[in-house]
């Protein structure tokens, strides 16, 4: 979004992983995974027949001009979104770039859908087609109150879409600004090209996307910090328990190729219990 220029994605990029942090994060990967997952193997490219593709968010995406997708993302939208198709669901895209994925998605999610799409250029704006359910808004996603107005005005989000400035601080902050307050219930907040926190360029404030995906798994975690086993059993239902907002909003974290999707618990999401017969 802040920085979706042409300039990144050129092949000659001189952003790459700098040699002293990758022997880093290796040495941290080596502590705990054990050497037939170290081990240096090659891995290559399939099968490049793009037709063959089976996804159906990329047969529609593939009809459009002016996209930049990460191939192995296809299927994954369909993985984590096809429940939201013809729901009327409203979604926020971080990052318009040039139209084709507002188009894509709301033409895949369906009639009635709405979809918001935010951008930092103001040229962007051209792309709002309000009639059609498809709205753009101009601002920054590092912005909490701007995204706010966002949720008051749109919200909430069945689904999140952040494919901004792939800025580590931005995404942290967005994800921080949007998940709890104007994420439905139900809804999936999916944070693109997380490979950025490996480039220097992008590396921006003290903290990069692998702290908080330490930080969403323990959210999924820390109610066992506070609650041991003989508290939730079932003869002790039903029971008030205190914990973190997150361990209660936090039903999923799936982390996959360059991305990491967040889902929000719905009305059913309750505290632990076991029955012991």
């Amino acid at each position: 979004m802040a920085d979706n220029s042409e300039e990144q994605f050129t092949p000659l990029n001189p952003t790459l992983l700098s040699a002293d942090l990758a022997r880093q994060y290796k040495a941290e990967m080596a502590e705990v995974l054990g050497p037939d997952l170290m081990a240096e193997v090659d891995w290559r490219h399939g099968d490049p027949n793009f037709e063959k593709i089976n996804s159906d968010y990329y047969s529609i995406w593939n009809r459009q001009q002016g996209g930049h997708k990460k191939y192995s993302y296809f299927a994954v939208y369909d993985r984590l979104f096809s429940s939201f198709r013809h729901k009327r669901a409203t979604m926020l895209e971080l990052g318009v770039y040039k139209d084709a994925s507002l188009k894509s998605w709301q033409e895949f999610l369906g009639e009635g859908s709405t979809v918001v799409g935010v951008d930092i250029n103001p040229d962007c704006h051209k792309y709002d087609a309000a009639e059609a359910g498809r709205h753009v808004r101009i601002g920054n996603q590092f912005d909490s109150e701007f995204l706010a107005s966002l949720g008051s005005e749109f919200g909430p989000f069945d689904i999140v879409l952040d494919d901004g400035s792939h800025k580590t601080d931005h995404q942290i902050a967005s994800f921080n600004s949007l998940f709890a307050r104007h994420v439905a219930p139900g809804g999936v907040y999916f944070i693109e090209d997380t490979n950025t926190s490996l480039w220097p360029r992008y590396r921006q404030g003290g903290k990069d996307i692998f702290d908080l995906i330490r930080a969403l798994g323990l959210a999924t975690h820390i109610f066992y910090a506070d609650h041991y086993y003989s508290e939730y059993r079932r003869e002790e239902h039903p029971k008030t328990f205190r914990t973190l907002a997150a361990a209660k909003l936090i039903e999923e974290v799936r982390i996959i190729d360059a991305g990491v999707a967040i889902c929000k618990a719905g009305a059913d999401h309750y505290p632990p219990l076991v029955d012991l017969r």
